[in-house]
């Protein structure tokens, strides 16, 4: 019927402009059997497309030269008559450009920036970039701007993070191209090493010195060179100078220094937190799995443990302030029910394991439950080799101490449910039945107020304080807490000027440096919002800023189609977000704090969560000091490396390479949790949205007066939305110890 009266059977609006695109000199030209060549190509014009009239265009036209190719259409006119561009007068036209192959390589990176550069007036343009003119339009030089700047052990870690973390098509190439300057303060240590001040190397010995000392680098992270196919080998003779480096890096400190620790911690700690049941326990062989919620008595325990006459032999720590779990355990990003962690019986984390008396868990309650039964699991395999028994034991027989609070952030369930995060807590795992609980009650505040204010965030922890129930989802109501006037900061307009300014004060003012930005955040609660005020801040430094964009792709394997490239533009990967993910695009100045968003080398205090100040920004390698954690004030080198991205709803993985951080100027209530700090912007245009973000948030500041809250200007002026699941609690006083 609709064809019967002649309707218009699909609609195009706007209209879409086809942009090629080519390589100099290799433009398509279409020609009739008949046509005599020689006449062909001595047609006026012929050399023209509408890809090189738009290089002509920006050279007559300033306003051409603000647009990127994709941007012309909507102000210009292609006539393919005359072949040339001319002002748009009516109408609306935006424009597509036609689809390359990665595995056409120079036509491919030709259309990647044509996106981002605005203007070029010729070819020569578009291979240039900060003023240096390249051969091609593909350039790969991390390890040689890392040698202009970088001392040669910091090289050698970032070639270890290049093979861990970037799928590096020829590590023999690599090694080949990078390993002199690596090696250039190998000489000088095998002289003092063997008091010989005039040795000298050849090239061979050099290199089996400096795999040496990339071995040691690597087996920190329970690999091996062994395990790189084409990298060089290290002579069986040279070897024995290679120990458990996973040991010696646990065993690496002072006994001297950490007894001094020792003793001024535990003398800090009250009668309840003296941590004596798990001495007890250990001592009398009893292996119990114990959830602890101090910081401060895990810390005491690990410089106990060091100390001369320890009980321990050796502690195992994960998510502290030098470690993270995943990264220690090799526990499965996807985890269920039925994973096990990556640790193979006779490797290096196996032997290391087999020897740990403790395990110090920190943060438990965020973690998911199946990362605890994964570690349960393969505790209990690589026990039983040499003892049978450890399979009926928790943990393979080992002594572990969870730590956390109930109260702030539980594991993250990906459009789960309420039930969905609460059966995911370690409270509803098969372990709970083995744990032993002790909490810690006694009140260390000495000042009144204070006092009063750690009461408050007690009952806002555990949804006790006089509220209002207004909304209701799911069966359950949302509570409004009264907040202290005095704590609420009023909003003048809605622009974050006001959130910067009672965060920083004059930003251009602030030095930088680790005690600027240490002890102070701007925290809110969505990740957009803090995009949001990471950008307002830093076009309001001053400074030059430089911008990095990532290259994206799809990782190819044996259950994903590599028939990706054709489905999807490569404008649509640019495109995409996630949590956890660098953006494509990253602007970065000098002096700009940052986070890490992945797990590099935690031995070297490159985990997720790190803060850090920028130095200097390179074109592939940045440079930055670490200003939280136990590796303060160190120099580490970013380089750009690959960050894979699975999202279950995508029917592709997204292959991101990029520098692996964000900006941190302000972070989100999640990802600022087990930081204390002197002074909180808690900014909430919109309303929290999980169980424990409002406490975690509060109960960060050190004290009262550090702690301003900003509000949107529509919402309750002395209340905010608090979500507590207090279901949670029902199962941890029935396991409680005095």
């Amino acid at each position: 019927m609709w064809r019967n009266f002649a309707f218009h059977i699909h609609k195009r609006k706007p209209s879409v402009e086809k942009l090629i695109i080519h390589l100099e000199g290799e433009h398509n030209i279409t020609i009739k059997s008949t046509d005599n060549l020689g006449r062909v190509i001595r047609k006026p014009g012929i050399e023209k497309t509408i890809f090189t009239e738009w290089m002509v265009l920006c050279r007559r036209s300033e306003f051409a030269r603000t647009l990127t190719y994709v941007q012309i259409p909507e102000y210009f006119v292609w006539n393919n008559t005359t072949k040339v561009w001319s002002e748009r007068k009516k109408g609306k036209t935006i424009g597509r450009i036609m689809v390359v192959h990665p595995s056409v390589e120079d036509r491919y990176y030709l259309r990647i920036l044509i996106n981002k550069i605005k203007g070029p007036r010729s070819y020569d343009e578009l291979k240039t970039f900060n003023d240096v003119k390249y051969s091609d339009f593909k350039s790969l030089e991390s390890m040689s701007e890392g040698a202009r700047t970088a001392t040669p052990y910091q090289l050698r870690d970032m070639f270890v993070t290049f093979l861990n973390t970037c799928f590096v098509a020829s590590p023999k190439g690599l090694w080949e191209h990078s390993w002199k300057s690596m090696s250039e303060d190998i000489l000088h240590k095998r002289q003092r090493i063997l008091g010989h001040s005039n040795l000298e190397l050849d090239d061979e010995p050099l290199q089996q010195y400096t795999l040496i000392e990339v071995e040691k680098l690597i087996r920190m992270q329970d690999r091996s060179l062994n395990d790189i196919k084409e990298m060089p080998k290290i002579k069986p003779v040279l070897l024995k100078e290679l120990g458990n480096s996973l040991w010696n890096q646990e065993m690496d400190y002072d006994v001297a220094e950490e007894m001094l620790r020792h003793d001024s911690q535990y003398n800090l700690l009250n009668a309840e937190q003296r941590w004596k049941t798990i001495l007890c326990t250990w001592r009398r062989g009893h292996r119990k799995n114990i959830p602890l919620s101090n910081h401060r008595i895990q810390t005491s325990l690990e410089e106990t443990y060091r100390s001369p006459g320890s009980f321990f032999r050796n502690i195992c720590t994960a998510t502290t302030k030098r470690k993270n779990s995943s990264f220690t355990f090799n526990i499965p990003l996807k985890l269920t029910e039925d994973k096990l962690c990556n640790i193979k019986p006779g490797t290096i984390l196996a032997e290391l394991i087999e020897k740990t008396d403790l395990i110090i868990w920190d943060e438990a309650p965020m973690t998911h439950k199946h990362a605890f039964e994964a570690l349960d699991k393969t505790l209990k395999d690589i026990m039983s080799i040499k003892n049978p028994h450890a399979k009926d034991q928790t943990f393979g027989g080992k002594t572990v101490l969870l730590g956390g609070d109930f109260r702030q952030n539980l594991p993250v369930i990906p459009q789960g449910s309420r039930a969905d995060t609460v059966l995911a807590s370690i409270s509803h795992s098969y372990l709970w039945n083995f744990c032993h609980k002790f909490s810690l009650k006694i009140n260390m505040r000495v000042n009144q107020d204070e006092k009063e204010f750690s009461d408050w965030l007690l009952k806002v922890g555990e949804g006790r304080p006089e509220s209002v129930h207004e909304d209701e989802d799911d069966g359950y109501h949302d509570q409004m807490v009264n907040i202290d006037p005095s704590l609420v900061q009023e909003t003048k307009d809605e622009s974050l000027n006001q959130v910067v300014d009672a965060a920083y004060g004059d930003i251009n003012q602030i030095e930088a440096s680790q005690s600027s930005y240490t002890d102070k955040a701007i925290l809110t609660p969505r990740n957009d919002t803090v995009d949001e005020i990471n950008a307002y801040t830093i076009s309001k430094t001053d400074g030059e800023s430089k911008d990095y964009y990532s290259y994206d792709s799809f990782e190819v394997s044996e259950t994903q189609s590599n028939q990706n490239d054709t489905l999807y533009a490569i404008e649509y990967l640019h495109s995409m977000e996630f949590p956890g993910l660098s953006s494509h695009k990253l602007t970065l100045k000098v002096g700009s704090p940052i986070m890490l968003m992945c797990n590099i080398n935690q031995t070297k205090g490159l985990c997720n969560g790190t803060r850090m100040i920028l130095t200097h920004i390179g074109e592939r390698v940045l440079k930055a000091d670490i200003i939280t954690g136990s590796h303060i004030r160190n120099e580490v080198l970013i380089p750009r490396i690959i960050l894979l991205q699975g999202d279950t709803q995508l029917p592709f993985t997204l292959r991101r390479r990029q520098f692996p951080i964000i900006l941190c100027y302000a972070m989100t209530i999640n990802k600022s949790q087990s930081q204390s700090l002197k002074e909180v912007i808690l900014y909430l245009p919109r309303p929290v949205f999980a169980h424990g973000q409002l406490y975690v948030a509060l109960s960060h500041v050190t004290s009262k007066a550090g702690l301003k809250i900003i509000k949107g200007e529509d919402s309750h002026k002395q209340k905010v939305k608090n979500i507590i699941y207090k279901e949670i609690f029902n199962r941890l006083n029935s396991h409680e110890s005095k």
